[in-house]
């Protein structure tokens, strides 16, 4: 595998991508940062049906957290491909794909816990309205 060789046809796929890659995690850090806003709001507003707004905040404040590390890596990626690109680095080369590992392995593992709280959230339903259904037979 040392004699991988990056074409200058990889190579300006690579750098398109990143530019794409930059739009993308521009997008999202300003979409953060207005999902960061709106829970600092939320924080201040008494109740929304019978719900505490700082109950809002606070999540929205933590979805925020969720999105800052793919965000932060994603900056990373672009930094170390475009210095990899423009100095043949190895070195920046084996650091971006590390941050595409960790990117993908983040956003795996996010949507592994989203399935099985959607799953959960499933039987749960299911067992209440099995419930329900058999509390009505009764009654």
């Amino acid at each position: 595998m040392e004699n991988l060789r990056i074409t200058e046809n990889i190579q300006n796929n690579l750098l398109t991508a990143t530019k794409w890659l930059k739009f993308m995690t521009i997008l999202g850090t300003v979409g953060v940062a207005l999902l960061f806003i709106i829970g600092i709001v939320l924080l201040f507003i008494p109740t929304y049906d019978g719900v505490p707004g700082a109950l809002y905040g606070v999540i929205y404040m933590l979805l925020t957290l969720l999105y800052f590390y793919p965000i932060k890596k994603s900056f990373d990626l672009i930094k170390n491909t475009r210095d990899a690109m423009g100095n043949a680095s190895q070195m920046g080369l084996e650091q971006a794909a590390a941050n595409v590992k960790s990117i993908l392995k983040y956003f795996g593992i996010l949507s592994i816990v989203c399935l099985s709280i959607y799953a959960l959230i499933f039987v749960i339903c299911f067992i209440i309205g099995f419930i329900s259904g058999m509390a009505s037979a009764l009654v």
